[in-house]
């Protein structure tokens, strides 16, 4: 009896096997933007934090937090340099977040409309890349 559990359970292990999934690559970019521009202006502090979490896989794109909506579209570019993510409002207005691949540093840029007046902003700051698992 003990020979066929035996038995059974590495059957049961070869046949399992191929409908283990492997996790997606995740990427978790922590931003902080401590620089603020606008047109009207000159640059002040900001305290703007980003979460931006990134499949390499499916090279989807999602903004964690309060920033954005769920109704935003996130495209992905991936560079020899930098890595942007632009986030596609409902209003047609964008926002590009830019990363540069060697060192953080990056840009976050807001093209927003409020009602019928267009709101621009720039950030300036830097990011952190933590590798996970989904």
């Amino acid at each position: 009896m003990r020979n066929v559990l035996q038995a059974l359970g590495i059957a049961s292990a070869i046949v399992l096997a191929p409908l283990v999934v492997q996790a997606d690559e995740v990427i978790l970019f922590k931003c902080f933007f401590d620089w603020r521009c606008d047109p009207n202006t000159k640059c002040d502090h900001a305290g703007l934090e980003l979460r931006i979490k990134h499949n390499t896989d499916t090279n989807e794109a999602e903004f964690l937090g309060k920033h954005g909506s769920p109704l935003d579209q996130i495209g992905v570019h991936i560079g020899d340099r930098s890595v942007s993510f632009l986030a596609y409002q409902i209003s047609g207005a964008v926002d590009v977040t830019t990363i540069a691949l060697m060192n953080g540093e990056a840009i976050h840029t807001s093209h927003r409309i409020g009602g019928i007046t267009m709101k621009p902003e720039q950030y300036l700051g830097e990011c952190v890349a933590l590798p996970s698992s989904e």
